[in-house]
């Protein structure tokens, strides 16, 4: 999903409204100046015809104009030569204005006089022409450069009524951001310190009800993993206690045992398995549940010789399958923590053998990794419930073990099954025994 930014969404919006609003203004203010002009024009017009209207039906006598420049003339055949060629025969709608302007011949550049002409019906049936007369000396006052400029400065006002709009809104954005900035910067720098101090204020209602809500989500979460770290890290330690105590009477049973027949042998070999996976699981929690983030010193570890040795702590989780295992290993030293790599790749071996039931495992070491392919060709006799099923935690713990050590790991469906690598930190290649491509005997075959 696109993530959009609140700041330029807002400034579009309101960019957009008030370019509209400039729009609008601008052809209002068209609209208004030209009608305007042609009402205050027509309304003169009309008062000195109806005054002239009026008296000569009442006395037969033509008023005079009031205004020095409307002259009155009574029919077209009063009119001026170039009056009537500035306004046709056409040109006679009762109470109608016509504009003209008489350009001289000499150029087109030099402006004449300027004319308002309106035909005005009596009640005799002639027809009264009115006509308004600007000289050029006065015709600024009505000139229509003068008038498109006027329509023409619509554009820049629109254009500054845009530009004090957007910085209007930018310094309300900047008002605004302000204390959200201080509040992201307050969120991002919370920890368990920062959540025992005042919450401060924000200046805003609104972002100080946020800061209180951000506060009130933090300190519940912290608090239920403090409580979840403590009983780990509790329940972690009161398991060393019975764990020390069945791990040594196993050893003590070894040693007053040490021939044991086959049917008690497997019962006890199991729960010999089982012990040491409980103290690796229990060692690993309390690792993992360490505050600090402390990572133990790097050991030299060799990963095909650690592959090849869990291979072989678990391969009794393949009895009875018939499951073929490949193993690349390439020599390959790294400096790393050996007990969180034993814990992570014993996993994911145990995993892959675990939940293929016929089939086959591939495990590579080189370039300071390990690869675990399992291609699971049938779903039968997998054993999802039992008491060997991984660590209790299964890969999981592998999660959490390489965020912590910060090693690359990536576990992926494939057709069948699954690939899953781990790629360690610190690592180096060892080139003094040769490359070594091995199939253990008894694994590459069908067992029946």
């Amino acid at each position: 999903m696109k993530v959009h930014s609140m700041r330029r969404h807002m400034i579009l919006y309101l960019f957009g409204v008030s370019a509209l609003m400039a729009i609008i203004y601008g052809i209002l203010m068209n609209a208004y100046l030209i009608n305007g002009l042609e009402a205050a024009a027509t309304f003169e017009m009309k008062l000195e015809a109806a005054r002239y209207a009026k008296n000569y039906q009442q006395n037969d006598k033509p008023p005079s104009p009031l205004s020095p420049h409307i002259a009155f003339y009574r029919g077209r055949d009063e009119l001026p030569a170039k009056l009537r060629q500035l306004f046709p025969e056409g040109a006679n709608k009762h109470q109608s204005l016509y504009i003209a302007r008489d350009t001289p011949v000499s150029t087109t550049n030099e402006k004449g006089d300027f004319y308002i002409f309106m035909p005005y019906d009596l009640h005799d049936g002639q027809q009264l022409l009115l006509v308004k007369h600007f000289k050029k000396e006065y015709w600024q006052i009505v000139d229509p450069p003068n008038i498109d400029f006027l329509r023409f400065m619509a554009i820049p006002l629109g254009i500054a009524f845009v530009l004090i709009v957007l910085l209007a809104v930018r310094a309300m954005l900047n008002k605004l951001y302000k204390p959200i900035n201080k509040l992201t910067t307050w969120a991002g720098d919370l920890d368990p310190e920062g959540l025992s101090r005042p919450l401060p204020n924000f200046g805003y209602q609104e972002v100080n009800g946020l800061g209180a809500l951000l506060h009130s989500s933090m300190k519940g979460l912290a608090d239920s993993l403090a409580r979840e770290r403590h009983f780990v890290r509790h329940a972690s330690h009161e398991l060393r206690t019975p764990l020390a105590v069945i791990q040594s009477n196993i050893e003590l049973l070894s040693r007053m045992h040490p021939e044991l027949p086959k049917p008690e042998r497997i019962p006890f070999d199991r729960i010999r398995r089982a012990t040491s996976n409980m103290n690796k699981t229990t060692e690993t929690l309390l690792w993992l549940c360490l505050d600090d983030n402390r990572i133990p010193e790097p050991e030299a570890v060799a990963l095909d010789v650690m592959a090849r040795d869990l291979v072989s702590e678990n391969r009794y989780l393949l009895d009875g399958k018939q499951v073929g295992v490949e193993l690349v290993l390439e020599p390959t030293q790294v400096s790393t923590i050996a007990y969180g790599a034993r814990i992570a790749m014993g996993n994911l071996i145990r995993n892959s053998f675990q939940y293929t039931a016929e089939g086959t495992v591939t495990i590579s070491v080189k370039n300071r990794s390990i690869t675990v392919t399992n291609i699971n060709r049938s779903s039968h006799h997998i054993d999802n419930i039992g008491s060997d099923y991984g660590y209790g935690l299964g890969l999981i713990l592998v999660e959490q073990i390489t965020q912590k050590t910060g090693w690359q790991y990536s576990n992926e469906e494939i057709p069948g099954g699954r690939n899953a690598t781990i790629v360690f930190r610190c690592a180096s290649n060892s080139g003094d025994h040769d490359h070594d491509d091995l199939i253990i005997p008894g694994f590459r075959n069908t067992i029946g």
